[in-house]
């Protein structure tokens, strides 16, 4: 695999969108091209291609397992641990869901230590 700097989309035009059960939309296809000064073996037509695209960031953001969490869909909340005999627990938002982390909104402070799987 290869980082092509500057692979950039042509157009904001992007194919008919479908919608998941879950709501989201997904798009079947982008316009993308490559830099001028690409060498031709490193894109082939024809060939597939990894994107990753950064759609947003966030400062400061705290990102944790799922498997951390706790609670329903509906009330979530995480442990702290105070010290070696004492615990708390706070109420999180959750916010942006990746495969294996999610955002967490919470009243933490830097050095928090929250009990994992």
């Amino acid at each position: 695999m290869k980082f092509i700097p500057d692979f950039l989309p042509v157009t904001s035009e992007q194919s008919p969108t479908a919608e998941t059960p879950s709501g989201d939309s997904s798009a079947r296809y982008l316009y993308f091209s490559v830099p001028d000064n690409t060498p031709p073996d490193v894109v082939q037509v024809g060939n597939a291609v990894r994107l990753n695209l950064v759609l947003g960031s966030k400062q400061d953001a705290l990102l944790l397992s799922p498997a951390a969490l706790r609670g329903t869909d509906a009330f979530s909340y995480v442990i702290v641990l105070e010290d070696a005999y004492h615990r708390r627990v706070e109420v999180v938002t959750i916010g942006v869901k990746t495969v294996d982390q999610w955002e967490v909104i919470a009243n933490l402070k830097p050095g928090d230590q929250v009990l994992g799987p």
